[in-house]
C-alpha cells in the first residue's frame, strides 16, 4: 500500500536539486528564470527514468513509488514538463533513445472527440510534443505552427487557462502553462490517463503541502493587538482544515495509485480539497493574501490549471 524506501530517499534526493538550483518560494523572477541548469540535473541523475521499466534501463517504479516523487515535485513549482516527460519514458519503454533528454509532454483531447487537444508546457522552453509512443515520434511547436493552415482550421497555441465558465483569462499559471495542438493524443490508453492524473493529483498535493507551510510561516510573524495571528483560534481552525484536507488528498492518492479504476475518483477528491487549501490560504494572510507580493495565486493558478488537464483525463470537474 505505501511507496517503498527508494521512492522517499529520491524525495529527499528531489529537495536537494531545487534547494540548490532552483531556490526560494514562488515568485515572478522564480518563473521567468532559466530552468536550464535543473533540467539538466534531472536528465542526467537519472530522474526522467524513474518510472521506467528496469529491463529498458530505468529505476523500475510502481505507481505508488512514483506518486511521492511528483508530491516532491508539486512542492516547488517549477516550470517544467517533468512528470509528463517521466511518464512517456515510462510509456514508451526501449523506444526512447531517440529523444532521452528532451522536454516532452503528450495531447488530451476531449473525450470520445478528436479535435484541438490540451497539451501542458506546449510551446514552452522547448518542449517537444509527442505524436507517436511506439516507435517514439514528436513534433516541435514551430513546426505545428506552421503545418496549421493545412489542418482544416486546426491550430497549435499557447492557451491562457480560462475559468469555470469557459471565459479566457489573463492570469494564467506560469507554473503550469497550457497549449493547444492539433494532433491527437499520441495514443493514450484509459491506463496512461489513469496514471497521468494520479501523479498530477499527486504534485498538488505537494503545491498546497508548500503553500500550507507558507501559511504557518505567515500566521507566526503577523503581529494583530500585540499577538502573532497564530494564537487566535479562527487561524488554527483554518490551518488545521487545510493539514485534514492535505491527509485527505494523500489518502486518496494511495487509493488511485494502488486501485487504477479508482484513479479519476481520487483525482477528484484531491482537487475539491486542494481548492480548499487555497482558498484558505487566501483567508489567513487577509487582505495581503490577494496581493500579487503575497505570492498566493501562484498555487490557485497552479490548481486551477491541473484542474483542466485533468478534466481532459476523464476527470468530471463541474458535474451536475
Amino acid at each position: 500500500m505505501l511507496a517503498s524506501d527508494i521512492a522517499r530517499e529520491a524525495a529527499e534526493a528531489f529537495h536537494g536539486i531545487f534547494g540548490r538550483k532552483a531556490g526560494g518560494p514562488p515568485s515572478t523572477r522564480h518563473f521567468a528564470g532559466d530552468h536550464g541548469p535543473v533540467w539538466q540535473a534531472l536528465a542526467d541523475g537519472g530522474w526522467l527514468d524513474m518510472g521506467r521499466p528496469e529491463a529498458d534501463g530505468g529505476a523500475g517504479l510502481a505507481l505508488r513509488d512514483l506518486v511521492v516523487v511528483a508530491e516532491a515535485w508539486g512542492r516547488h513549482l517549477v516550470p517544467l514538463p517533468y512528470l509528463q516527460t517521466m511518464l512517456v519514458h515510462r510509456w514508451a519503454g526501449a523506444n526512447i533513445a531517440p529523444l532521452a533528454g528532451a522536454r516532452l509532454t503528450v495531447g488530451l483531447c476531449q473525450a470520445g472527440a478528436q479535435g484541438d487537444a490540451l497539451a501542458p508546457f506546449l510551446g514552452e522552453l522547448g518542449v517537444r510534443y509527442v505524436t507517436a509512443l511506439q516507435p517514439l515520434a514528436s513534433e516541435a511547436f514551430d513546426a505545428m505552427v506552421a503545418a496549421a493552415p493545412a489542418a482544416s482550421g486546426a491550430h497549435a497555441a499557447r492557451d491562457p487557462a480560462r475559468n469555470e465558465r469557459g471565459k479566457s483569462r489573463s492570469d494564467h499559471a506560469p507554473s503550469l502553462p497550457l497549449g493547444t495542438a492539433p494532433t491527437g493524443t499520441a495514443g493514450l490508453a484509459s491506463s496512461h490517463r489513469a496514471e497521468l492524473a494520479i501523479l498530477c493529483a499527486a504534485e498538488l498535493v505537494g503545491c498546497c503541502q508548500a503553500l500550507l507551510e507558507q501559511c504557518i510561516a505567515y500566521a507566526r510573524e503577523r503581529q494583530q493587538f500585540g499577538q502573532p495571528i497564530a494564537d487566535y483560534q479562527a487561524i488554527q481552525h483554518r490551518v488545521a482544515n487545510m493539514h485534514r484536507d492535505l491527509e485527505v488528498s494523500r489518502t486518496a492518492v494511495l487509493w488511485g495509485a494502488n486501485e487504477p479504476e479508482a484513479a479519476l475518483r481520487a483525482a477528484r477528491v484531491v482537487w475539491d480539497r486542494m481548492r480548499a487549501v487555497t482558498e484558505n490560504a487566501f483567508q489567513i494572510h487577509g487582505g495581503y493574501g490577494y496581493t500579487w507580493d503575497a505570492g498566493v495565486h501562484f498555487y490557485s493558478r497552479h490548481v486551477w490549471a491541473m484542474g483542466r488537464v485533468l478534466e481532459r483525463c476523464g476527470m468530471a470537474l463541474w458535474p451536475n
